[in-house]
């Protein structure tokens, strides 16, 4: 994924107009207490100086590219400043720990993916995205895909491994724990006669040269990862986890046609605040989002880098991370998978 965008060094960028109030007036309204700020949130005036979006990934990946376009869009809309605040570490982790701990004032947002909800499921002193966080909208997600090198005469993964004629079967993703390393350990399961060793690599770039280079059988990865690699014939994909074929994928069956279990699974990018967010302030920016997301060239960037736009209200947004904590945990228990 690096060459999706140019290397971006700094942690912090201020995307859209400049402040139009001082930098006094800024940081006495930061000193203000907590019920004060509330109140001044849900006012018409807001916002009234910068909101920081604190990305919980490094800079130039995905979920920092979706984070400048859509912070970039709702600095339009809101007449504000977006600061991007790259705090990466702990797989998303300690981006969520700064959120869930900031005053619920309407200038401080968490953008973060699945990784998340895998978290919340695999570990109680995980931040919980439903209960220490307030679930705000959904920006984009990136279907899981199983690849194989080309050429590769199966068409589906259970042919796959019937036409592999070994019992082990290696298979690679971006590391022990990741969305597309459970979703993988979770259909093979079902594919009784081979047993399925996992090999986790630093990155989905690297997962996906693994089985490029013959090192392992298969690869899962987000489709984002893979777009390019399978335009240029090298991968050949196998299934997508979803419960219907996606657009950019008409051809592709889902695991569910091929006889394996009908999951969703996804690679998400979504918006999330501080607990006791007023409801005001989180509508406001549900529907900034969504707008951002129907823009014709966000949808058309989205598109060339394997996303598509998943807006929601913030009500289905919330129901949906509830679902998706539960999904993780079932699929961690079901598979025996634990992470430290």
């Amino acid at each position: 994924m690096q060459n999706l965008a140019p290397r971006i060094n700094k942690t912090h960028t201020a995307i859209g107009p400049r402040p139009q109030h001082s930098v006094a007036r800024a940081i006495a309204g930061s000193m203000l207490l907590s019920a004060t700020l509330i109140v001044a949130a849900t006012a018409e005036e807001y916002p009234n100086r910068p909101v920081r979006f604190v990305v919980a990934f490094a800079p130039g990946g995905i979920t920092d590219i979706i984070a400048r376009l859509v912070g970039e869009r709702l600095s339009e809309r809101l007449g504000q400043t977006i600061v991007i605040d790259n705090k990466g570490g702990a797989a998303g982790a300690l981006g969520a720990k700064l959120v869930s701990t900031s005053e619920p004032d309407g200038y401080t947002f968490l953008v973060t993916t699945t990784a998340i909800a895998v978290n919340a499921a695999a570990s109680p002193i995980s931040i919980d995205p439903r209960t220490q966080l307030v679930p705000v909208a959904m920006a984009a997600s990136s279907p899981t895909i199983i690849a194989a090198r080309t050429p590769a005469t199966s068409k589906s993964l259970p042919e796959f491994v019937r036409n592999l004629k070994q019992d082990v079967l290696t298979y690679a993703s971006s590391g022990a724990g990741t969305v597309e390393h459970l979703t993988a350990a979770y259909l093979l399961k079902g594919i009784s006669g081979i047993a399925a060793t996992h090999v986790p690599y630093r990155s989905g770039a690297e997962a996906i040269n693994a089985v490029i280079g013959n090192h392992v059988n298969l690869s899962s990865t987000p489709v984002g990862s893979a777009i390019s690699v399978v335009q240029n014939h090298q991968l050949q994909i196998l299934g997508v986890a979803s419960h219907k074929r996606v657009a950019m994928l008409p051809d592709v069956p889902t695991f569910g046609e091929s006889g394996l279990a009908d999951m969703d699974s996804a690679s998400w990018v979504a918006i999330f605040g501080p607990p006791r967010l007023p409801s005001a302030v989180t509508e406001r920016i549900n529907a900034g989002v969504n707008d951002a997301m129907r823009r014709p060239e966000v949808r058309e960037r989205l598109l060339k880098i394997g996303f598509d736009l998943r807006g929601s209200s913030q009500q289905e947004f919330s129901a949906q991370i509830q679902a998706e904590v539960i999904k993780w945990t079932r699929i961690l228990n079901e598979t025996g998978i634990t992470l430290n």
